[in-house]
């Protein structure tokens, strides 16, 4: 059986992705940020499927290595429609760094992993090619960039 693995479940679809694997009766984990409240997260999740990470990619990499997960489902970001400059460092965090971290630590596993990752209308503003209309949607855009390179290098399936 696969074990799955989610970012992002305390958004909106994270909570229903998270409770729609449980109902299949899937091995279901998340991570989660120190100061996730509970009640953001499906209420069908046990505490051994919650994991904890503090942002440094050490930490992540150990929490990843006792989940092993097969297929991750990476849809944790943070969205701002015009960004301020107080905005930049969270945003590259969360929509850059965090998901090199991710991929890093899955890299580690020496395994073909199954890695979802979602995107925004926002990176094709009219257009069939990348256009960013925001900041946000440019980060989400270099991260598909950085993703195709654990695809190449790591034989991640994307």
């Amino acid at each position: 059986m696969h074990r799955y693995l989610i970012t992002g479940a305390s958004s909106y679809p994270g909570k229903n992705l998270t409770t729609y694997l449980l109902d299949q009766g899937l091995d279901v984990h998340v991570l989660a940020r120190p100061e996730t409240k509970p009640e953001r997260l499906a209420g069908k999740l046990k505490p051994n499927q919650i994991h904890a990470i503090n942002g440094q990619t050490e930490n992540i990499a150990e929490v990843i290595a006792s989940i092993d997960p097969d297929v991750v489902f990476h849809l944790a970001s943070i969205y701002r429609r015009e960004a301020s400059p107080a905005d930049v460092q969270p945003l590259v965090d969360a929509n850059i760094l965090f998901g090199v971290q991710l991929c890093e630590a899955l890299s580690q596993s020496g395994k073909q992993i199954r890695f979802i990752n979602t995107g925004t209308f926002a990176q094709y503003y009219e257009s069939k090619t990348p256009r960013a209309l925001s900041l946000y949607a440019a980060l989400k855009q270099a991260f598909d960039d950085i993703l195709a390179y654990y695809r190449d290098a790591h034989g991640f399936l994307t």
